[in-house]
């Protein structure tokens, strides 16, 4: 008989509020019993981060690829970089 052991899940869950959730999971045994450990963690903050992160490397890297002239970067006593 073949056995399929769960090591570890990792579910990314979203619910109705529009919070995030990560769900991990680990095959465990508790009192003799195979059981579930389930850990859940709001990962809304750390999600949005990351995609204002992703947004924000696409705007500068469309700017970048797509100039026609040179980009300088200068402090803001007007010194060039």
């Amino acid at each position: 008989m073949n056995k399929t052991i769960i090591m570890g899940v990792v579910l990314l869950i979203s619910i109705m509020s529009g919070d995030r959730l990560s769900a991990q999971g680990t095959a465990i045994t508790y009192q003799g019993k195979r059981s579930l450990l389930v850990y859940l963690r709001d990962v809304t903050d750390r999600k949005n981060v990351e995609e204002s992160l992703r947004k924000s490397e696409e705007k500068y890297r469309n700017i970048f690829e797509n100039t026609m002239v040179g980009i300088f970067q200068s402090i803001p006593a007007g010194r060039y970089i």
